[in-house]
């Protein structure tokens, strides 16, 4: 099920590290956002489903050490941390969707866009598995969404994707032009229809499109396409590493996971 927001109300409570400033450019339009509603009969989500995945790193990845089924790599001082840990929400959403932690640092000199289409899950096969988005954008969100659930993700130096502007109003929005993948975000959110999600919980901590300055961070969860272990036992995380300013591609990072 999904609901029409109004974007007209005041602002959603800002997170640690943010600055709470408003781009006086960018705060005078009105928009719509669509986001999914769970239902409160949540076990009807999930009803003949499949068995989840449970990936972990394969042993050929570098693995993080501290961390539970992790493991990281980087390059051009990007440094990539992939956490393929339980999802520990209310909600038992790993028969859906497949989700993943991730961290990542930009201590190179390029600032490094942050856009779900960069992201993907590749299986031997390659077949590939899209990161979706949680939520339709309709215009641009320029204003701050009322009732959309705080941020639970986790960041620094980090300045939000001018489209995402009014869901995280305590986060700067980047200054320069960023492009909109329209297409991307209205074909992958229909990932939800007839499944009684996204959870406000999957919605608070997705990280959210936007830039990873350097000497930033940005840490939080993405929700792929459900791997189904029947038919898989490898795919390959990809994310293609983007510099901001020129739009253009400069490296990758893959790492490789067993799935069981």
């Amino acid at each position: 099920m999904t609901r029409v927001i109004r974007i007209k109300s005041a602002p959603a409570r800002a997170l640690p590290d943010t600055n709470p400033t408003c781009n006086s450019n960018a705060c005078h339009r009105s928009v719509n956002v669509i986001i999914g509603a769970a239902l409160s009969c949540l076990f009807l989500v999930f009803a003949g489903c499949s068995t989840t995945a449970d990936l972990k790193p394969a042993p050929t990845a570098q693995k993080a050490l501290g961390h539970v089924d992790a493991a990281r790599a980087s390059t051009q001082g990007i440094s990539l941390l992939v956490q393929a840990q339980d999802w520990s929400g209310l909600v038992d959403i790993q028969k859906a969707v497949t989700p993943l932690k991730i961290r990542i640092e930009n201590n190179g000199p390029q600032p490094l866009q942050i856009r779900y289409n960069e992201f993907t899950l590749i299986s031997s096969e390659n077949r590939t598995f899209s990161a979706l988005p949680l939520s339709r954008i309709e215009g641009e969100l320029a204003v701050p969404v009322r009732d959309f659930p705080s941020p639970r993700f986790y960041h620094r130096n980090f300045h939000v994707a001018p489209h995402y502007a009014g869901v995280y109003p305590g986060i700067p929005p980047y200054h320069r032009y960023f492009a909109f993948d329209r297409y991307y975000n209205s074909t992958y959110y229909g990932y939800w229809d007839n499944r009684q999600l996204p959870t406000s919980e999957m919605i608070s901590r997705i990280v959210p499109e936007g830039v990873i300055n350097s000497g930033g961070m940005l840490e939080g969860w993405l929700f792929f396409e459900k791997v189904d272990p029947s038919d898989l036992n490898r795919v390959t995380f990809r994310s293609d590493l983007i510099n901001a300013e020129t739009g253009k591609k400069f490296a990758e990072l893959r790492i490789p996971f067993v799935v069981k």
